[in-house]
Protein backbone atom coordinates (compact mmCIF):
# COMPACT_ATOMS: atom_id res chain seq x y z
CA UNK A 1 0.00 0.00 0.00
CA UNK A 2 2.81 2.37 0.86
CA UNK A 3 4.46 1.60 -2.47
CA UNK A 4 1.20 2.34 -4.30
CA UNK A 5 0.88 5.65 -2.44
CA UNK A 6 4.46 6.51 -3.37
CA UNK A 7 3.67 5.78 -7.03
CA UNK A 8 0.63 8.04 -6.79
CA UNK A 9 2.81 10.76 -5.27
CA UNK A 10 5.14 10.42 -8.27
CA UNK A 11 2.25 10.77 -10.71
CA UNK A 12 0.94 13.77 -8.76
CA UNK A 13 4.37 15.42 -8.94
CA UNK A 14 4.47 14.85 -12.71
CA UNK A 15 1.02 16.39 -13.12
CA UNK A 16 1.99 19.36 -10.95
CA UNK A 17 4.97 19.94 -13.25
CA UNK A 18 2.70 19.74 -16.30
CA UNK A 19 0.26 22.24 -14.79
CA UNK A 20 3.18 24.61 -14.13
CA UNK A 21 4.60 24.23 -17.67
CA UNK A 22 1.50 24.09 -19.88
CA UNK A 23 -0.99 26.75 -20.87
CA UNK A 24 -4.55 26.84 -22.10
CA UNK A 25 -6.53 23.65 -22.60
CA UNK A 26 -3.58 21.35 -21.92
CA UNK A 27 -3.02 23.03 -18.58
CA UNK A 28 -6.71 22.76 -17.66
CA UNK A 29 -6.76 19.07 -18.62
CA UNK A 30 -3.66 18.37 -16.51
CA UNK A 31 -5.16 20.36 -13.61
CA UNK A 32 -8.37 18.29 -13.72
CA UNK A 33 -6.35 15.06 -13.74
CA UNK A 34 -4.25 16.40 -10.88
CA UNK A 35 -7.30 17.24 -8.74
CA UNK A 36 -8.85 13.85 -9.47
CA UNK A 37 -5.66 12.02 -8.58
CA UNK A 38 -5.19 14.05 -5.39
CA UNK A 39 -8.78 13.28 -4.37
CA UNK A 40 -8.27 9.58 -5.12
CA UNK A 41 -5.01 9.51 -3.12
CA UNK A 42 -6.64 11.22 -0.14
CA UNK A 43 -9.52 8.73 -0.19
CA UNK A 44 -7.19 5.73 -0.45
CA UNK A 45 -4.98 7.07 2.33
CA UNK A 46 -8.04 7.50 4.56
CA UNK A 47 -9.20 3.97 3.74
CA UNK A 48 -5.73 2.58 4.50
CA UNK A 49 -5.55 4.50 7.78
CA UNK A 50 -8.92 3.10 8.89
CA UNK A 51 -7.86 -0.43 7.92
CA UNK A 52 -4.60 -0.06 9.85
CA UNK A 53 -6.41 1.17 12.94
CA UNK A 54 -8.86 -1.74 12.78
CA UNK A 55 -6.13 -4.37 12.31
CA UNK A 56 -4.86 -6.15 15.43
CA UNK A 57 -1.35 -5.16 16.46
CA UNK A 58 -0.30 -8.73 17.09
CA UNK A 59 -1.51 -11.93 15.50
CA UNK A 60 -3.98 -13.90 17.59
CA UNK A 61 -2.38 -16.72 19.52
CA UNK A 62 -3.59 -20.14 18.48
CA UNK A 63 -2.17 -21.68 21.62
CA UNK A 64 -4.32 -21.08 24.69
CA UNK A 65 -1.47 -21.56 27.13
CA UNK A 66 0.09 -18.65 28.94
CA UNK A 67 3.69 -17.66 28.30
CA UNK A 68 4.74 -19.21 31.61
CA UNK A 69 3.08 -22.51 30.70
CA UNK A 70 4.84 -22.54 27.34
CA UNK A 71 8.22 -21.94 29.01
CA UNK A 72 7.55 -24.66 31.58
CA UNK A 73 6.61 -27.14 28.83
CA UNK A 74 9.72 -26.25 26.84
CA UNK A 75 11.90 -26.68 29.94
CA UNK A 76 10.35 -30.11 30.59
CA UNK A 77 11.05 -31.18 27.01
CA UNK A 78 14.66 -30.02 27.26
CA UNK A 79 15.04 -31.77 30.60
CA UNK A 80 13.63 -34.99 29.16
CA UNK A 81 16.01 -34.74 26.19
CA UNK A 82 18.98 -34.25 28.51
CA UNK A 83 17.92 -37.21 30.66
CA UNK A 84 17.52 -39.40 27.57
CA UNK A 85 20.94 -38.36 26.29
CA UNK A 86 22.54 -39.07 29.69
CA UNK A 87 20.84 -42.48 29.84
CA UNK A 88 22.03 -43.38 26.34
CA UNK A 89 25.55 -42.20 27.15
CA UNK A 90 25.57 -44.30 30.33
CA UNK A 91 24.32 -47.35 28.41
CA UNK A 92 27.02 -46.84 25.77
CA UNK A 93 29.72 -46.63 28.47
CA UNK A 94 28.43 -49.81 30.12
CA UNK A 95 28.39 -51.62 26.76
CA UNK A 96 31.92 -50.44 26.03
CA UNK A 97 33.11 -51.61 29.46
CA UNK A 98 31.80 -55.16 28.94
Amino acid sequence: VKLALAELDGEIAELEALVAQRTGGEREEAAVKLRNLQTYRAAELARFTVAQAAAPLAPASRDGRTGVEKVEDAAKRVGNSVEDAARKTGDAIKDAAR
